[in-house]
């Protein structure tokens, strides 16, 4: 195996096989997709560079031990360039270097200008902080040494901004229920507290379970297995819609659901560690999921409440998912979260209002995210808005694939197709039951005209009097017995003039 040198990376370069000690460990990140990575601050006797390292290998790794990494792939981000370790790539600990207690690297080979980037950067921040950018590869001539990037927020408190969003999100729809109620006079919806504690509450406290324990359960498992136990919502989806008769039974239907859910596990499925009470609380976390939808589902669609509106569905829902977040919250993040505010420099405004924007900003996104959720729900159904979350999932790998150099095996790629025919089938699935569905109302409208005018004829003929009904053989009795009045008076009239005309004949004879 050909291995290459630190100063030798450049950005864009795959298959990259490199050893190198590590240096700084950075706090985790959880992304948007549930995934945890650590930025590692690593160097080799040439240079030093970034390494972002993604779920379980990179909670493994300490400060002075010996790596190899296989197969990986570089690229700038933050101005800085970063080594990634692909889907296919091996991260293993080979050794272990003795540090020394002033932090330098006792190498046998020392180099001198990374020596003395070392003692220039000593004191820059406290021991595990995010990885100082101002250190760039030597052998880049794209990077300008000494240039600071842009550093970490260093908010590291999900739930708290989950927290924030939930308030902001219930904001936004009470202030749009306002500006409705004050500039266009209309009407909003007002629910009786026994409804909203019988239909709205059990929703917004499954909702904000579901998101608890799923942040809950990414701190003791690792993000392969949370990704394999959290594709078994969209069957708890399905279970629930038939128990409440939002879906109808059938056989496709359920081959749909097993396809993408089996497609699923074997698009993310790689070994892993398995915790038991870590992978119970996940699957909790599916079965509250599917709860939360199906219930939406039922009030959108079923109810007579009138919840028609997504905006009146978040306005009424987002304090209730505080309920179950706040306690989940103190418990996992109170502590480092004082910690935090106590620590924090309150000069820099700067950092402050970029993190203030940041949290803000992803609030709405997430407001307009969830619009859009509770739309899906009104219109289609609550298991059509989880399949198409598994397509975000595939275009999410798809990208990754394409252009940050991960790599998808042969079992990542029979599981996304797999999904891909699961959903196929499932669109041409709803396109046709939404055809026949719209035969049948046609049918039952013209059905319900045509009934309508038969039973206006029989109300019109059952007015009329008797003479007049149409009975053949009555009027032909009537014409062959009885004659009119009229009748009468043309036989009389033509009569008299029979005899006039005969009188007249006589007298001129």
């Amino acid at each position: 195996m050909e291995y290459v040198l630190i100063k030798d990376i450049r950005p864009g370069q795959k298959n990259i096989n490199v050893v190198f000690i590590v240096l700084e460990v950075g706090h985790p990140t959880i992304t948007k997709e549930n995934r945890e990575v650590r930025t590692f601050k690593v160097a080799d006797s040439t240079a030093c560079m970034n390494v972002s390292i993604w779920d379980e290998p990179g909670q493994l790794l300490v400060p002075g031990d010996i790596v190899r990494l296989t197969k990986g792939y570089a690229s700038v981000w933050r101005q800085c360039l970063t080594l990634y370790s692909g889907k296919n790539g091996d991260i293993q600990k080979i050794g272990e270097f003795c540090m020394v207690i002033n932090e330098q690297l006792n190498m046998s080979e020392p180099n001198p200008a990374l020596a003395q980037q070392m003692i220039n950067q000593s004191g820059s921040g406290p021991p595990g902080s995010n990885i100082n950018n101002t250190i760039t590869n030597n052998g880049n001539a794209n990077n300008i040494t000494g240039q600071p990037g842009r550093q970490p927020l260093g908010f590291h408190f999900p739930l708290v901004v989950v927290i924030c969003h939930l308030l902001i999100k219930f904001l936004f729809s009470a202030s749009i229920r306002c500006i409705k109620t004050c500039w266009k006079k209309q009407q909003q919806l007002k629910l009786p507290l026994q409804s909203i504690i019988g239909m709205v509450m059990p929703i917004g406290i499954a909702s904000g379970l579901d998101i608890g324990l799923s942040n809950w359960a990414i701190s003791l498992i690792t993000m392969s297995l949370y990704t394999m136990t959290k594709s078994t919502s969209i069957i708890f989806i399905l279970g629930f819609a038939l128990f409440l008769k939002l879906e109808k039974k059938s056989w496709t239907l359920s081959c749909i659901v097993v396809m993408i859910s089996g497609g699923l596990f074997m698009f993310t499925y790689k070994s892993t560690q398995f915790e038991v009470f870590g992978f119970v609380i996940c699957l909790l976390a599916s079965f509250l999921s599917g709860i939360r939808w199906t219930m939406t589902q039922l009030v959108m669609q079923k109810s007579k409440l009138g919840m028609k509106s997504p905006i009146d569905m978040m306005y009424y829902m987002q304090l209730w998912m505080l309920l179950p977040i706040v306690p989940v919250m103190i418990w996992f993040e109170g502590s480092h979260l004082y910690n935090s505010f106590k620590n924090t420099d309150w000069n820099d405004v700067q950092t402050i209002t970029m993190t203030i924007i940041a949290v803000f900003g992803s609030a709405i996104i997430a407001f307009h995210m969830e619009v859009m959720e509770f739309l899906v729900v009104t219109y289609t159904s609550s298991l059509t808005l989880s399949i198409i979350g598994i397509i975000k999932e595939i275009f999410i790998l798809i990208l990754a694939v394409e252009w940050e150099g991960d790599q998808m095996s042969h079992l990542n790629f029979v599981g996304l197709l797999m999904c891909l025919c699961g959903i196929t089938i499932h669109t041409i699935q709803k396109a046709l039951s939404n055809r026949n569905k719209k035969a049948e109302n046609l049918e039952l409208q013209v059905n319900s005209l045509s009934s309508n005018n038969f039973k206006t004829e029989e109300v019109i003929d059952t007015n009329l009097p008797l003479l007049t009904q149409k009975s053949t053989s009555l009027t032909n009795l009537l014409n062959a017995e009885f004659s009119s009045d009229e009748d009468d008076t043309v036989k009389h009239g033509e009569n008299s003039t029979q005899i006039l005309s005969n009188i007249l004949q006589r007298r001129e004879q």
